[in-house]
């Protein structure tokens, strides 16, 4: 579960706080009086820290909620497995160090290696943590030509190009089976061109161009439909590269269809959403301006404006 980006509040509310790499998963444990809650439900795993931020070290957890070991789930499981790496958020009770339901705990790696290079989940509460302890993990990129970071099968996981001490050239993300997982390219250290992310499948993902490393143009998300994707949503910037105009697509009926679509005008302070049905009428609009708003109308089927 990802519940955005990190504070020093948030560290302060955790009495334990690591980078961990899963070695075993235990059977879950269910009281003898049975299961009347899913807080329950909760099981051990044994760990090695790989970086340790606040806290006891620990190198047992107890994680409430369901695991692949057993046939009993929970809305909140995390899905923890041997091999996998977590960036994990505990508290003490009287269990022990344990990790509750929907907390800020997050995958950082997956048993094959995977990292999600794409949304950076963990990437970025990583970083934030070695900064406010004070860890200091440099990085050795070369002045000029090609960096690359491997997977323990040892293929390629990503592999960037410098020129002068910064990004510059292509940039290429792999899924650990070797396929390409993402592609694009850096101009003087900021993303340029056009970036494209894809499925294991090897289907789009998303697509984005940038320009001095803002985005431009447009962004297309894209959700597999069987074994093809189709767009789910698109993204507008104007030449600042702020959203000016979002559309979200569902799967109908008949096709695929636009469910909504937001117009943005920042220097005005102006939003317009408008909500479709599977034939492309208007169902409803709403507008606000300054933060509130000024008209809602909602319309049946066949109706005109």
């Amino acid at each position: 579960m990802f519940l955005g980006d990190l504070s020093g509040k948030d560290i302060e509310e955790y009495d334990y706080v690591a980078l961990v790499k899963v070695t075993k998963v235990y059977p879950v444990h269910v009281p003898d009086s049975g299961i009347s809650r899913s807080i329950d439900i909760k099981f051990k795993m044994d760990i090695d820290e790989i970086q340790h931020y606040k806290g006891d070290r620990k190198n047992q957890l107890i994680v409430h909620g369901g695991n692949y070991l057993s046939e009993i789930w929970t809305s909140c499981d995390f899905g923890m497995k041997e091999k996998q790496e977590w960036l994990i958020f505990g508290k003490a009770d009287e269990d022990g160090m344990t990790i509750q339901p929907c907390s800020r705990t997050s995958l950082y790696k997956a048993d094959d290696g995977f990292r999600d290079w794409q949304h950076r989940h963990g990437f970025k509460q990583i970083a934030f943590l070695d900064s406010a302890f004070n860890i200091d993990k440099k990085q050795d990129f070369p002045e000029s030509g090609v960096d690359t970071m491997f997977y323990e099968n040892g293929n390629p996981e990503r592999v960037l190009h410098f020129r002068k001490g910064k990004r510059n050239g292509s940039v290429t993300y792999f899924f650990p089976d070797g396929k390409i997982y993402g592609q694009g390219s850096y101009k003087k250290g900021k993303l340029d061109g056009d970036f494209i992310w894809y499925f294991r499948s090897g289907k789009p993902a998303t697509k984005s161009s940038y320009k001095k490393g803002h985005k431009k143009d447009k962004t297309i998300n894209y959700s597999l439909a069987g074994t093809e994707s189709q767009p789910s949503t698109i993204i507008y910037y104007n030449n600042k590269g702020e959203e000016i105009r979002f559309q979200s697509f569902s799967e109908g009926a008949d096709g695929w269809y636009m469910r909504n679509e937001v117009i943005y005008d920042h220097k005005k302070e102006y939003r317009e959403s408008k909500y479709f049905y599977e034939n492309g009428e208007l169902r409803s609009i709403n507008i606000e301006k300054n933060g509130e708003q000024i008209e809602y109308k909602e319309f049946k089927q066949n109706e005109t404006l």
